[in-house]
């Protein structure tokens, strides 16, 4: 009786010994990436980054607010909080220059008629088509994270400095004009594209499914 004992717990720690050898060289199941306020991810990055999929939230400097859209009432982008399920999770195509969701949707330029009858034009959310309308400048490309439309060469803008505002296209400001901060976008975050890897934000775990986060306990 006494040697199967031995022989029992020998074979236990042999097994445990196995487990913590495999836990301690197997790759990670999730990615995570650390993004704080003081260490955003630039942009002008983003590119290097995206070689193996990865989709970035797009955060205002002005305000520390995302992308946002909620696709099942309108197609307008606005700002809102960077974590979500409205978050928009976006990736510049640098062979058709379109910015796409996680959806495989583009953001394109769309238009709004105000009270007053002037017409504006707004950030949307649209079917991908191949328009001139849906094609933006590299990010970066002038040193200053603006989101210009090619078509219009108007820039992505906050509206009025507004918390949870309409992104509305604008006159591309240059760093010493005023509010020039509402026209910079910074990448925050990172999703792996087949949706299996964690979104991380300011220490709160997401898991994201179909390209929304939604939180984990």
């Amino acid at each position: 009786m006494y040697m199967v004992m031995v022989q029992s717990t020998s074979v236990v720690s042999f097994l445990v010994a196995c487990a913590l050898l495999n836990t301690s060289t197997a790759a990670p199941v999730h990615a995570h990436i650390n993004a704080s306020n003081d260490s955003p991810l630039s942009i002008e990055r983003r590119a290097v980054l995206d070689g193996n999929g990865n989709y970035y939230s797009l955060r205002n400097r002005y305000h520390p607010e995302c992308l946002n859209a909620d696709l099942n009432i309108k197609k307008g982008v606005h700002t809102g909080e960077c974590n979500t399920r409205d978050t928009l999770y976006v990736r510049y195509m640098e062979d058709d220059e379109t910015i796409r969701t996680h959806h495989d949707w583009c953001l394109g330029m769309g238009k709004t008629e105000e009270p007053d009858g002037t017409e504006s034009k707004n950030m949307e959310v649209q079917e991908c088509n191949g328009s001139e309308a849906q094609k933006w400048m590299a990010p970066n490309y002038d040193g200053q994270r603006h989101l210009e439309s090619k078509s219009e060469h108007l820039c992505a803008d906050v509206e009025h400095q507004h918390w949870k505002a309409e992104v509305i296209l604008w006159n591309c400001k240059s760093i010493n004009s005023y509010k020039f901060l509402n026209q910079q976008w910074i990448s925050f975050g990172r999703m792996v594209k087949d949706g299996k890897a964690d979104f991380v934000v300011q220490e709160m775990s997401e898991s994201t499914v179909n390209g929304m986060a939604k939180r984990v306990a």
